[in-house]
Formats: structure tokens, sequence, C-alpha cells
């Protein structure tokens, strides 16, 4: 059974353009046919008049003298019209004084005169009129004429709009089948683009020719497409830290456990198994971590500022040091995305860990603020400083810098005569 939905798209708007067309030409063709018909009628019926009342203007003084053989001599004249059959003058009675019949033929029925205008039959048009003198109707004349070549006029005008309307359609053809192929080879493809696409090549792209729907859903596609390649890469990326890190961790683990077995005293198996306990803790810390930014789908940049906070808060509270916090959180239109959630807590953590560590501070700053042209994340301390030689030492520094340069930004280091410390990390939203 014929189903319109298993069609291809290409069938279906071949279909829907053929059908409309040839509804459209139908009523056309019905229409110049009813139209033409209209017309010719119109057209018969005004000769015919025409006919009828300039005889009855040459036959009024014939009819006024009662003179019968001026009268048929009239009425011998319509032998010129072809169509005309049969004519009659009447008296102002309603009697029969003259009578006209083509080619002799046997005598006819003259109708009574006792309606005026014209009247159409099965196969012939009748005009009665009267014929008058002076303005006063002294009589009438009733013409016949066969509708043979109205109707002959009306077949042939059929078979003229017929032609062209075979020609329309054929034309219609032509053209619906070239401009359905502007429809049908995009979305041929995007249908190839998703085949390549789901054998993992996200960097194909599809490229179409046009300012219209289909092009902005190709747009809209290759956007989709671009965003699964930066989370492909983004979780690669992430993945990558996530063995380095935890991987450093264990390892790390590993051998301290291995020392702590050879150990000889006790007091190097309790420095080993603190060691081991931190290790641990940062282990933690880096799983956490690499969980949160993995499910970041619904986090806001205001999340981040309170994660950054509470996390900020716990490890330097900890240490009995003092910690302030402050967020200017304005329209950055985004949100974070996972790579720039982890590196950018993986550098915080980082820096909060050289403060405890190094600085001696008793206090620790931090400002967040995000808008929307930069992020910035500042940690200010009040420690010993950093002397001009350490800024490009460690490894510690080194991997900040790095992760900055990652997220397309940049990390300054500032030291406020060899005291202060403020480390500050700039990314442009863009980015």
């Amino acid at each position: 059974m014929f189903k319109l939905k298993n069609l291809s798209i290409k069938q279906k708007l071949i279909l829907i353009s053929f059908s409309t067309t040839f509804v459209v030409l139908l009523i056309g063709i019905i229409g110049n046919i009813i139209q033409g018909a209209v017309l010719f009628r119109k057209s018969a019926v005004r000769n015919l008049t025409i006919h009828s009342r300039i005889i009855g203007y040459n036959s009024a003084a014939a009819l006024a003298f009662n003179d019968r053989e001026s009268a048929g001599q009239i009425l011998s004249a319509l032998k010129a019209n072809q169509n005309i059959v049969n004519a009659v003058i009447y008296t102002k009675e309603g009697e029969v004084f003259a009578t006209f019949n083509r080619d002799g033929k046997e005598a006819f029925s003259t109708p009574k005169p006792q309606w005026r205008g014209y009247r159409f039959a099965i196969n012939h048009l009748e005009a009665l009129e009267d014929i008058v003198l002076d303005g006063e109707p002294i009589g009438a004349i009733y013409v016949r004429a066969e509708l043979n070549e109205l109707y002959n006029m009306m077949t042939w005008f059929a078979i003229v709009v017929g032609i062209v309307a075979a020609g329309a359609f054929f034309l219609a053809f032509v053209i619906l089948t070239k401009l359905q192929k502007t429809i049908t080879t995009p979305i041929r493809n995007l249908t190839e683009a998703t085949r390549i696409i789901a054998r993992g090549d996200y960097s194909h792209k599809v490229n179409i020719q046009s300012n219209d729907e289909i092009k902005e859903l190709a747009d809209s596609f290759n956007k989709m497409t671009e965003d699964i390649r930066r989370y492909q890469a983004e979780k690669e990326k992430i993945l990558k830290d996530m063995h380095d890190g935890i991987g450093g961790i264990t390892t790390n683990i590993k051998l301290l456990s291995e020392l702590a077995q050879k150990g000889s005293s006790i007091k190097d198996m309790k420095n080993a198994l603190k060691t081991i306990s931190g290790l641990s803790q940062e282990g933690l810390t880096e799983i956490r971590g690499f969980i949160q930014s993995l499910d970041i789908k619904d986090t806001t940049w205001q999340d981040m500022a309170a994660e950054l906070r509470s996390f900020g808060s716990n490890m330097i509270e900890s240490h009995g040091l003092m910690f302030n916090m402050k967020g200017l959180i304005g329209d950055a239109g985004d949100q974070p995305n996972s790579l720039l959630y982890l590196n950018l807590f993986r550098t915080y953590k980082e820096a909060l860990t050289n403060i405890i560590k190094h600085s001696k501070a008793k206090s620790v700053d931090v400002l967040f603020s995000v808008n929307k042209e930069k992020i910035i994340l500042s940690v200010k301390d009040d420690g010993v400083g950093l002397k001009e030689k350490e800024k490009s030492a460690g490894r510690g520094l080194t991997n900040m810098i790095m992760r900055a340069r990652e997220l397309g930004g940049q990390l300054t280091i500032l030291s406020d005569k060899g005291t202060n410390i403020t480390l500050e990390i700039f990314l442009p939203v863009k980015s």
C-alpha cells in the first residue's frame, strides 16, 4: 500500500510540487475554457443581434408598404453569413411576412413572436427583435444561427490551452527537478557528515552554499561537532592530567611505604607515614576535583566562586591562617567548562599549598572576578615574599604558568618589597 511517509525527501518534494502544479494548471485550464466559452457565447449573441437589427432596420420600409418581395430580398442577404440558417419577418399582428431558409432546405416551424431578446438551444441560437419605424414597433425580425462554428472554435481553444498547459507542466518538471537538488543535496551532505562523525572524525565540517534554513541547520551541526571535539579534547587532557597526578602520588606512596618497611627507627616510620597521609589526602583532592570537573554541566560562575571560597577556607584555616575571599561575578556569558574548572582549581590549590609550606604568612586574601572580558583569580599573602631568582624556579610555579597558558591566559607573580606575594591569573573570556 502506498504511503507518503515511506518516500524519500526527493520523491516527496517532486510529488508535492507536481501535485500542486497539476492542480494549478487544471484550475487554469478549466478557468480559461469557461472564460473562452463565455466570450464566444457573448460574441455569437452580439453578432446575431447586430444582424437581426440591421435586417429589421432595412426591412422597416418594406413592411410599412406591405412589400413582401423587397422583404424577401433583404432576408436573402443573410446568405453571406454561413451560420444563419433561418430568418422570419413578422407583421405587427404576429403574422409571417417574409422568410429565409438557407439553401432551400425544407420548411421550418416558425416560432410565435411572443418573446424578445435571445436564447440558446442545444445546437443553435435564436434572436427576436422589434422592427421600429418612427419610434413605433411595426413588426418583428427572427433570426436563427447554428452553433457549429462556435463549438469548433471552443474545441480549438481547448486544444491550444491543453498544449500550452502540457508545455508548462513539462517546463515545471524540468525546473522542479533542478530545484529539488538545492534541498536534497545539502540534506544528503548532512547525512553523510553524521556517518563520518559517527566514525569518530569530529573535525569534519558541512559546507552549505546557501543562506536558508538548511544553512542554519548546517551551522548548528558544525557547532555541535566542534563542541563535541572540544569536549573530547578536554576529556583527554583531564584524563592525562589525572593519570600524571595520581600516578605520581601513588608512586611516591609506594616508595615511602618501601622506605618505611626498611626503616630502622620508629621516628623514620612515623615521618614516612605522615608523608603518606599527606599524599593520600592530596590524591583524594585530585580525584574529587576530577569528578567535579566531569559533572560541571550545570555549574555556574557563582557555584565556582562558592567552591573556591569553601576549599580555600578549609585548607588555609586548618593551618591557623586567616582567610578572606571576595567574589565579583558579572555576566560572562557561557558557563565554565571542565578544562578551565580543573586547571583553575589545581593552580589555586598549588598556590595555597605554597603559601602554607613556604610563606610563613598569617593571612591570605583571594579575589575571584568574572565579567564579559576577563577572568581574574588573585591570591595574596603577607608572608616572607619571593626572591627574584625563585620566580622562575620550582616545579610548582612552572606547572601553574603552564596551566594558565593552556587556558589562553597568563600568570603574574608580584612581590611587595620582598615580603607580600600576589599571584594573579588573567584569562580572556573568549579563550
